[in-house]
């Protein structure tokens, strides 16, 4: 339904108070008789026609939700908008079925990890790794993730590639950072207290769910 301007109001407040019905009012203005009734009302008791700040129905959608779909779009070009909507929220599998979980979640310390990384030409192959993550574990990362996604780029591109790593301790380690500086990766500056400049971490959230 779209929203009664300020002028249509002001004008139905004009012609309330010269002593024209609601009901000529209503068909004056083009508008239905419960809109006039609501503004001349709101208008009683406010003694103004301008809309409330926050009025109107809030946003289903987190920041963090809305950057979701962003990416989503880029994997899933047939899926309609509404059903893009449901699945960064969490409700439904990109099918249309709902999530359903094969067991309990429990935190019991180590298990499996997962990384992964993202380009422009798209996702890399998985790595998956047993227990927790150290320097070692993620220089194996490096090895295995990076020959495959900079084969993607031009010879020129590949020049100019920077790797975007947080500063969690295994990417700051100085193994890490002689193992970049070895094989002449050029790293992004990162600046402290900074988890939202991570793109990666809106895949991460889907695959959470």
């Amino acid at each position: 339904r779209k929203a009664v301007s300020i002028d249509t109001k002001k004008k139905i407040i004009t012609l309330h108070e010269v002593g024209m019905s609601k009901h000529m009012i209503s068909k004056h203005c083009e508008v239905s008789r419960n809109c006039v009734m609501q503004t001349i009302r709101k208008y009683d008791e406010t003694q103004s026609v301008a809309t409330k700040p926050g009025s109107g129905r809030k946003p289903k959608l987190t920041e963090r939700q809305k950057r979701a779909i962003k990416i989503e779009q880029l994997c899933y070009n047939s899926i309609s908008l509404n059903d893009l909507v449901k699945f960064v929220q969490g409700r439904y599998q990109p099918d249309g079925q709902r999530y359903k979980r094969s067991q309990p979640r429990s935190y019991k310390g180590g298990g499996l990890g997962i990384s992964g990384c993202l380009t422009y030409y798209g996702l890399s192959d998985l790595f998956f790794y047993d227990g927790n993550i150290d320097s070692s574990i993620y220089i194996e990362i490096l090895e295995h993730t990076l020959p495959s996604t900079l084969s993607r780029f031009s010879a020129v591109d590949r020049c100019h590639v920077m790797l975007q790593h947080d500063n969690a301790r295994v990417h700051v380690s100085a193994k890490a950072h002689n193992y970049l500086r070895d094989k002449k990766i050029s790293v992004l500056p990162w600046p402290s207290n900074s988890p939202d400049i991570n793109i990666i971490k809106n895949l991460w959230s889907i695959v959470d769910n």
